[in-house]
């Protein structure tokens, strides 16, 4: 399958703050990407910096196989952008707008953007600064969509629309989606909008994609461990030397510093066994891990894949492992943290 996107090295600052770092990243056609991270994370500055709308500072990027600083007039014909904020010209009727970016394009379907308006019930005739937030979105929407375009990128797409509206648009994407050489890309923090529309999913954290793969391998393959040291053993080794003990102190015949002796050396052998405990626990290694966080006698780890075969290892060394599905919202949550 052709790559429609290649990012490599991508960085950009504002100031002293690294946004976006030696990002690498790769689309094919077809994809229906959901690109998730927190607010701030990046994700406004990676998609207008790979369409060549916000300078970056260094980083090679090419769309459909062209330098995305010198895309040929076809390549822009291919690419709809709806962006989070609206910047079209206010005091535009909905009819003008739509007038003014079609003659841009060298394909434009008035089918489909008629029956948007229709079906969106919005009024051709109302200025843009007359229209409510989830009506200007509408629109910034049917305009990415008239040029019948290839790539799509929707930064935001919902978040300014109601329930109805944020139906209605994941319809549509669902409608695109089933042409498999569209390419689509929207970032969002609605997980729930993600897992109805989207086919891979990406989540950008610390300037990087931390985490890039197909919906159904993320839910099925990333789980979430909690390891524990099994004390059964040394448990009932300190059963059997208190009654060990116990016998003792009934035994008239054993003196005091034998005894004293006794539970002195039980008290090194316990250090000693406490001791290699912690020192195996701070060098236990987990395959796949994407998040650890170790404390004395418990670790808790997700993973991108389990490791059947070191899972059973480290449970015969006396380590008892518990394993728990994750949501996507879980996964996200806990891969941003």
């Amino acid at each position: 399958m052709s790559s429609v996107i290649k990012i490599q090295g991508m960085n950009k600052a504002y100031k002293k703050q690294q946004v976006l770092k030696d990002l690498n990243w790769t689309i094919n056609q077809g994809d229906i990407v959901g690109l998730l991270g927190v607010n701030g994370a990046g994700k406004s500055t990676l998609l207008k910096g790979l369409l060549n709308i916000t300078e970056l500072d260094s980083g090679e990027i090419t769309l459909f196989d062209e330098d995305y600083q010198q895309l040929s007039d076809q390549s822009k014909n291919l690419i709809g952008y709806v962006p989070q904020e609206n910047d079209e010209i206010p005091w535009l009727s909905v009819n003008d707008l739509i007038k003014f970016r079609k003659q841009f394009y060298l394909n434009w379907d008035d089918e489909k953007v008629t029956s948007l308006m229709i079906r969106w019930q919005i009024d051709g005739e109302k200025k843009m600064s007359e229209l409510s937030p989830g009506q200007v979105q509408r629109v910034l929407i049917l305009l990415a969509l008239g040029p019948k375009p290839q790539l799509i990128i929707f930064d935001e797409p919902a978040a300014a629309l109601d329930p109805a509206g944020r139906r209605d648009f994941l319809k549509e994407i669902v409608e695109l989606a089933s042409d498999g050489n569209i390419t689509i890309i929207f970032s969002t923090h609605i997980t729930s909008d993600l897992e109805r529309i989207a086919s891979k999913v990406a989540i950008l954290h610390q300037g990087t994609i931390k985490y890039f793969d197909e919906l159904d391998n993320i839910k099925e393959n990333v789980v979430q461990l909690s390891l524990f040291v099994n004390n059964e053993k040394s448990n009932n080794k300190d059963l059997n030397n208190k009654d060990l003990n116990n016998k003792d102190l009934n035994n008239k015949d054993v003196n005091n510093k034998e005894l004293n002796n006794k539970d002195l050396n039980n008290k090194e052998l316990n250090n000693k066994e406490n001791t290699d405990t912690e020192s195996k626990w701070s060098e236990l290694t987990i395959p796949n891990s994407l998040r650890i966080n170790k404390q004395e006698n418990s670790i808790f780890a997700v993973v991108s894949k389990l490791d059947k075969q070191w899972l059973q290892k480290i449970e015969q060394q006396g380590v008892k492992v518990e394993v728990n599905a994750m949501g996507l919202e879980d996964i996200f949550l806990e891969l941003t943290r």
